[in-house]
């Protein structure tokens, strides 16, 4: 399986959240699998992922990764920016317990240094938040694109119900056209 992104990337496209000296050698690569299986997988459905993933140098694929500007639906034009954005803010996400501590012979530490304090637990999951519904907006233009571009991404489980994500639920513009069984319904 193929890392869709790089940790640069993470950086990157988080606005770069992180310091200019951090390693990012602490950001490896199976936290963006990880980020990929926990939050893209279900948001794409097991289908249409495992083609991407097949797939992801294919011209649609990588529209879908990386954005596509200036596309034409309805006689207007949109811009996509990508779902490389909710991939690096989701594999952000994974990474942060592991930046703040750190499993080691003598049980689990905070991480410090001599010019720093460790942030608090509450202050950590104010940052973790931010980056969810950062996340959650991209998931949305996600969203968006795909229902726009149907006949392009013919795995795409949209059946006529047009979906944005508020708060981490799932919620149909047409609740008559709902599918609860639909896994996007369940996103984490």
């Amino acid at each position: 399986m193929a890392a869709l992104i790089t940790p640069t990337n993470v950086n990157d496209l988080t606005n770069n959240i992180l310091a200019a000296n951090f390693d990012l050698n602490l950001i490896p690569e199976q936290y963006i699998y990880d980020a990929q299986e926990l939050w893209i997988k279900p948001f794409l459905r097991e289908e249409f992922y495992d083609d991407f993933i097949t797939n992801y140098t294919a011209t649609k694929y990588t529209n879908l990764l990386n954005g596509e500007t200036g596309y034409i639906y309805g006689g207007y034009t949109y811009n996509f920016k990508g779902l490389k954005y909710a991939l690096a803010c989701y594999s952000l996400i994974q990474a942060l317990p592991f930046l703040h501590t750190q499993v080691r012979n003598g049980g689990v530490r905070v991480n410090s240094s001599d010019h720093s304090n460790p942030a608090t637990d509450e202050q950590i999951a104010g940052l973790r938040a931010s980056l969810v519904s950062k996340a959650q907006h991209h998931l949305n233009a996600t969203v968006d694109y795909l229902n726009r571009n149907t006949s392009t991404y013919t795995l795409w489980w949209s059946k006529g119900v047009q979906t944005k994500i508020v708060g981490g639920i799932v919620m149909p513009n047409n609740p008559t056209k709902f599918h609860p069984e639909d896994p996007r319904n369940l996103l984490k």
